[in-house]
């Protein structure tokens, strides 16, 4: 169909259709990768958690070189898990906090842990767009689903990835999110 019998408003909406189904199909093939997590041997080992935050980083600041953020990245405990799956969770978590906060002047990112009731606990913070922590439960339910579906094959212990996940979503401990 030539494009001139178009008007600029369909074109637009069809650029907005082909652009949404792209992100629409990356968002199902993560999904699907997810769930498929459970089924995977997991190599566990000793993680340098600062090393890896400040690995992803550097790999994400090649990507948006354009960009101007600003990263803190405190000390941080080590961790015991998968690297290869602890590590695209950071990949993760790091993404959605530069995507974010794209259309933010001063863009700022924290990665940093705490720690309660004898638990680390690492989250990475940043100051783009939000959530109202009201849809928390619908936001989060995937994860919850996930973590439940892993711990019906054993402890949820034994699922470092769901462990992590379980203190990013707070859906393991029963915990709102802050």
């Amino acid at each position: 169909m030539p494009t001139d019998k178009i008007d600029e408003e369909s074109l637009h909406r069809l650029e907005v259709i082909k652009s949404t189904s792209g992100k629409m199909n990356r968002l199902i093939d993560d999904v699907l990768a997810f769930s498929r997590m459970g089924s995977q041997t997991m190599d566990m080992n000793l993680i340098d958690m600062e090393n890896l935050a400040a690995e992803v980083w550097n790999d994400l600041q090649t990507v948006n070189d354009q960009r101007n953020v600003r990263v803190r990245i405190s000390p941080l405990p080590a961790g015991y898990g998968d690297p290869k799956l602890i590590r695209q969770v950071m990949v993760n978590l790091l993404s959605n906090a530069v995507k974010f906060t794209k259309n933010k002047a001063g863009a700022a990112i924290e990665v940093g842990s705490s720690e309660e009731a004898g638990e680390v606990i690492y989250y990475v913070r940043d100051n783009g767009v939000g959530f109202d922590m009201k849809h928390y439960d619908k936001l989060f339910v995937i994860f919850q689903r996930c973590i439940r579906k892993m711990s019906m094959r054993g402890p949820v212990w034994d699922y470092p990835l769901s462990s992590v996940l379980s203190s990013v979503t707070e859906a393991g401990s029963g915990r709102k999110g802050r």
